[in-house]
């Protein structure tokens, strides 16, 4: 591996792995950081590889180097015991130029409101009005 890729490699591993702790403030705080590490390793993935993830085979090599043990279970909301659902095939390049479109959602959430992490890297809880209006690309909706 190039040295700027294995650095990036390493930067990005110790800030995923900063981020797969609950904190106080319970289940909220704990899908909130694990969106945010998913959403870092798709921006990761997505840039190194110069082409948008299609799937979570994609983003397989940088899982296994952090320290999630069991993505099957990791990358599962707390509060609707459901698989983060992820927008697969956002293009690096809307990325770059700094557009602000959904990575992954929770599939139900729970009392109307679900959390959303879009490509800046931000997750927040929202209700179901917002969560149909945010921008997806690519024909790709949240509206279900």
């Amino acid at each position: 591996m190039p040295f700027p890729t294995m650095v990036s490699c390493t930067c990005l591993l110790l800030t995923i792995t900063g981020c797969t702790g609950g904190g106080p403030s319970g289940s909220s705080s704990i899908d909130e950081s694990k969106l945010q590490a998913l959403a870092k390793i798709y921006s990761y993935a997505a840039q190194d590889k110069r082409t948008p993830p299609q799937g979570w085979s994609d983003l397989d090599y940088l899982i296994q180097q952090s320290e999630i043990a069991d993505p099957e279970t990791y990358f599962v909301s707390s509060r609707d015991g459901k698989p983060y659902v992820v927008m697969w095939g956002v293009d690096a390049g809307q990325l770059a130029r700094g557009q602000n479109v959904v990575i992954a959602y929770e599939a139900q959430g729970t009392q109307g409101k679900r959390w959303v992490v879009t490509s800046s890297n931000r997750a927040q809880e929202v209700t179901e009005e917002i969560f149909n209006k945010l921008t997806v690309v690519d024909g790709q909706t949240t509206d279900r």
